[in-house]
């Protein structure tokens, strides 16, 4: 193995870090300055038949099917038997979607899907450096 791979599978990780920081701060910014606003802030109020507020609508009706939460459970359920790259793929976009279901209101699918993408992540990892 070359050092151009070992670099980059060590910085691998970091850049998934900086990158999930990221995702959570866009996350809190819609749940906090989409959904969790004052009454008389709501511009639904005025004109509920506006583009954003279909989109929050939408968002609003996959958030109480907790469609992110079972969607970052299925891909890190997925996830585990595989191997290499496309283990590494599901894992991490199932971290994604679970981050999404955690900030997102979907805590019960959302935790055990975060917990098994983080556990398929590190065997991932385990198993490269053997």
């Amino acid at each position: 193995m070359d050092t151009t791979t070992t670099a980059q599978q060590r910085r691998r990780p970091l850049m998934t870090g900086i990158a999930l920081l990221c995702w959570f701060a866009a996350l809190y910014a819609l749940r906090y300055g989409y959904f969790e606003i004052r009454p008389e802030d709501d511009p639904c109020l005025n004109a509920p038949e506006s583009l954003a507020c279909a989109v929050r609508a939408t968002l609003g009706t996959t958030i109480h099917w907790q469609v992110f939460g079972l969607g970052g459970l299925v891909a890190a359920v997925c996830a585990l038997p595989l191997r290499g790259a496309p283990r590494r793929w599901l894992a991490t976009t199932a971290l994604f979607v679970s981050a999404a279901a955690l900030v997102l209101y979907n805590a019960r699918y959302g935790a055990p899907a975060a917990a098994l993408a983080v556990v398929a992540l590190a065997s991932e990892a385990s198993i490269r450096e053997d």
